[in-house]
């Protein structure tokens, strides 16, 4: 049986974090549809494309408030996380 992908939005500026971040989701035994926008106005226009599962966001890039907010307004409201760019990724 083939397991529905989650939906994973990735808010990441930085091209390594960003790949570090797909590289992490992509191993993960549930599988994930991942989306992934570079700055904060593209966040807010891709938000209503889908239900999303999950949201990572840059702190520096879009603030956490603003994303609820838009949600809130919609239909769905998701799980999100914020990353602070000075934090390493561990993969």
């Amino acid at each position: 049986m083939t397991q529905q992908p989650l939906e994973a939005l990735v808010v990441e500026d930085d091209p390594d974090h960003a790949l570090r971040i797909r590289r992490v989701l992509e191993r993960q035994e549930h599988p994930f549809g991942i989306t992934l926008v570079h700055d904060g106005a593209s966040c807010l226009d891709v938000l209503d494309a889908r239900p999303w599962s999950v949201i990572l966001l840059d702190y520096g890039i879009v603030l956490p408030v603003h994303v609820a907010t838009h949600l809130r307004r919609g239909r769905s409201f998701s799980k999100s996380l914020t990353l602070q760019s000075k934090l390493p990724i561990i993969c």
